[in-house]
């Protein structure tokens, strides 16, 4: 039998708040009752920040010299991109490094930038 531990979440409204979803070991658990959830949902990269806090796509972490890069999936691979350069649309990106990730904080989210100044919501 196969084991995975699959997690993801759903921003549910401007305040940041989510909704969990996934799986352990050999359950998986899926919403049933909102299928526009899954097309919608962040994927846990399967690591930490230095605080022990999960990150996922779509998650802006700050490194310790004060950059700051956004979890992005990218051709079937986890990678972190430098965060000016992705909100204009291009900029490198390197894939995503056990050590470094560790060594960063989550501080926000990609979604928070959406929220307050596509739609103008706080």
């Amino acid at each position: 039998m196969t084991q995975f531990n699959l997690k993801f979440r759903q921003r549910i409204n401007a305040k940041g708040e989510y909704r969990f979803w996934g799986g352990e070991g050999s359950m998986f658990t899926m919403p049933s009752d909102d299928w526009g959830m899954i097309a919608h949902s962040e994927q846990w990269i399967g690591l930490c920040d230095k605080d022990g806090t999960e990150i996922y796509v779509g998650d802006i972490i700050e490194s310790p010299s004060g950059s700051r890069e956004v979890i992005v999936f990218e051709n079937g691979s986890f990678l972190h991109k430098d965060y000016w350069t992705t909100t204009e649309g291009c900029g490198g990106s390197c894939w995503v490094n056990r050590k470094h990730i560790e060594s960063c904080k989550v501080v926000g989210n990609i979604g928070d930038v959406f929220y307050h100044t596509k739609k103008g919501k706080k």
